[in-house]
């Protein structure tokens, strides 16, 4: 399975090649990995096919680059939200529940490739880097819960940061459904960032 590195990614930068990265997500995002041609991404960038494959092997091996980056990026993001000091808990779960609701427009290749994940019409390739991402959410969340909870509890805390990092990515249906369901009183009282913000405060104030 591929596992996210960030060491490995800062060694291997170059402004050419973030630039090669950038302009690929552009068209995975488009047209998918089946249907974009390296050709099209060099005549993107104006460079030729020569240029691009110097940098990238395969189609496979810039879109694997591109989707590690976009999850760096984001679980990066996420780790800098429970590391912030300044924020107390409740603080900086609802920085995080901001990020998930942000996280379509964002981060748009891991968005498109998380819904197929979950509709179970994803890519064999996708599904590793979907996996990885989403467990090393988990463990962000997991490392921040056993921070906030005495030592004692001792919860199953690989399986409630789970379910949360989960329950976000639901954020955006949840949107669109629930108006559908109730009416414009109740709607503020039944969206998920309230259920979210529940089960933290559940977890956070249980003892």
């Amino acid at each position: 399975m591929q596992t996210i590195k960030t060491k490995k990614h800062r060694q291997t930068y170059s402004p050419k090649r973030e630039e090669i990265i950038k302009a690929a997500e552009k068209r995975f995002v488009r047209h998918g990995l089946q249907k974009t041609t390296i050709e099209e991404i060099a005549r993107d960038l104006r460079i030729g096919k020569t240029t691009l494959y110097h940098y990238f092997k395969t189609k496979d091996d810039l879109f694997k680059e591109t989707v590690l980056s976009q999850s760096i990026e984001y679980l990066k993001q996420i780790k800098s939200i429970f590391n912030d000091e300044n924020k107390n808990s409740i603080e900086q779960v609802t920085s995080y529940i901001g990020l998930k609701r942000e996280f379509g427009q964002k981060f748009r290749l891991l968005d498109i490739i998380v819904k197929s994940f979950l509709n179970d019409s994803h890519l064999p390739v996708e599904s590793a880097y979907i996996v990885s991402l989403i467990n090393g959410e988990a463990d962000i969340i997991s490392s921040a819960l056993s921070t906030w909870l005495p030592a004692e509890q001792k919860p199953n805390f690989k399986k409630i940061a789970h379910s949360i990092v989960i329950l976000g990515f639901s954020l955006e249906t949840a949107d669109k459904i629930f108006p559908k369901l109730f009416s414009e009183n109740e709607r503020k009282m039944t969206e998920t960032t309230g259920y979210l913000h529940l089960l933290f405060r559940s977890i956070l104030l249980k003892t």
